[in-house]
C-alpha cells in the first residue's frame, strides 16, 4: 500500500473487508492440493499474533514490493517467455478476472461468481 491511499498516512491500514460490517468475514474457495500446502506452513511456520499466514521477517505485514519480486518471478517461472512478454497475468488483479472467466464459462452462474468474489 502507499501512504498516500491511506487516511492515516501509513504505509498499511488496519481495516475491515470492504463494504462489509468490522466482524464479517470473506470465505475464500481453494482446491485441496492448496489446502494441504497453507497446512503444511501453518504447521511448519504458524501464524503471526494478528492471525496472518504470511509475515514479514519481523513478524509484520509484507511489503508489496516483496509481493511484486516473489510474483514476478513466479510468472517467469510458470509461463513462457512469449507469455511473459505479453500482458498475461501482468497485474495480480489479472488473476480474480480470469478465474472470474474462467468460473463463468464453465462451471457457475454469474450471481453465484459475484457472491464469491465480492
Amino acid at each position: 500500500m502507499n501512504r498516500r491511499w491511506t487516511d492515516t498516512g501509513d504505509a498499511h491500514e488496519q481495516r475491515g473487508l470492504k463494504h462489509r460490517g468490522e466482524t464479517d468475514v470473506r470465505v475464500v474457495p481453494i482446491p485441496p492440493e492448496l489446502v494441504k500446502i497453507l497446512r503444511e506452513h501453518i504447521a511448519e511456520f504458524g501464524v503471526g499474533e494478528d492471525g496472518r499466514i504470511f509475515r514479514s521477517e519481523r513478524g509484520g505485514v509484507v511489503a508489496s514490493t516483496a509481493y511484486t519480486e516473489v510474483r514476478q518471478e513466479a510468472r517467469m517461472l510458470a509461463l513462457t517467455p512469449a507469455q511473459v512478454s505479453s500482458p498475461l497475468v501482468r497485474r495480480p488483479y489479472d488473476l480474480r478476472h480470469g478465474t472470474a472467466t474462467t468460473l463463468i464459462i464453465g462451471l457457475l452462474t454469474v450471481g453465484t461468481l459475484h457472491k464469491m468474489i465480492d
